[in-house]
């Protein structure tokens, strides 16, 4: 990209199986990938810019443990409301 040339990224959940392929390896892949290019029919992606892609990655980071925090803040509240008899709220905990 940074010298000019383009670049597709297949997006590679969207790509139809394979159907009646004897051989699969990198060659093959690389000549299927170029014929769906040609015929306008390659499921591309999207492909950030370089600045970008350290927030993104920081991100996904981020994904997993907000979700572990909330899974510990529902057991919590879960326990609490079994031996108090009581429910609390996520910022009370």
């Amino acid at each position: 990209m940074e010298t000019c040339f383009l670049v597709y990224l297949a997006h590679t959940r969207a790509l139809p199986q394979y159907a009646g392929v004897t051989y699969i390896n990198d060659f093959s892949d690389a000549r299927r990938l170029a014929h769906l290019l040609a015929l306008g029919t390659l499921p591309t992606g999207y492909i950030n810019p370089r600045e970008v892609r350290g927030l993104r990655h920081l991100l996904r980071r981020r994904l997993p443990l907000v979700r572990q925090q909330s899974l510990h803040h529902l057991s919590l509240q879960s326990l609490i409301a079994q031996h108090r008899g009581k429910r609390l709220s996520a910022n009370a905990i």
